[in-house]
Order: C-alpha cells, then structure tokens, then sequence
C-alpha cells in the first residue's frame, strides 16, 4: 500500500503506522524505499509516482481502504501483494517434452 500525505506529513505517518502494525508490516518513507532498492532504478521523473510512506504487510494482517472497496472483498480471507515467501516463493513445475 503507498500513501500519499499532505506535506511534512510523511515522518509522522510513517511512525503512527510502525507503531500501530508493529511486527506485522514494514513501514518505509519514499526515499528509504528507493534507497532499499524496492523499485529498482528510479528516474527522478517519476519518484513523485511512489507514495511517501509504502507499507507491507508481512504477519497475519491486511490495510484496506474500507470506502473504497467493495463489501464482499473486505470479507475475503488472504490478500496478495506482500513479499513474504509465501508470496514470492513461486514453484516452478517443468515436464520436459516427450522425444520420439
């Protein structure tokens, strides 16, 4: 999830959300984002795109907006988007072709 914050905002936002998610999140402010190379390399013509404070979820917790989404997502049980190795460690399964 990125946040976009009114200006000098981010600092504060990004504490008030390490603090509230604790463990379960990692909570960065743009630039320690880039910095931790989440984005790869970054044109600064586009820094202004990435929110100022990123937050991923990677204990038994999800952010949603509740006025934004529909009734019957919020009711789901697992969201995707985190980078836990439950969601980066894809199996790749590979059958090689028959010859002859």
């Amino acid at each position: 999830m990125q946040l976009y914050c009114r200006p000098g905002a981010a600092r504060f936002v990004a504490a008030t959300w390490r603090l509230r998610l604790g463990a379960d999140a990692t909570v960065w402010r743009r630039a320690e984002a880039i910095e931790a190379g989440w984005f790869g390399p970054v044109r600064p013509q586009v820094v202004g795109r990435i929110g100022d404070v990123i937050v991923n979820c990677t204990g038994p917790v999800a952010v949603v907006d509740s006025i934004r989404m529909r009734p019957v997502l919020l009711r789901l049980v697992g969201l995707h988007g985190s980078t836990t190795p439950d969601e980066t460690a894809v199996p790749l399964l590979h059958w090689p072709a028959r010859v002859g």
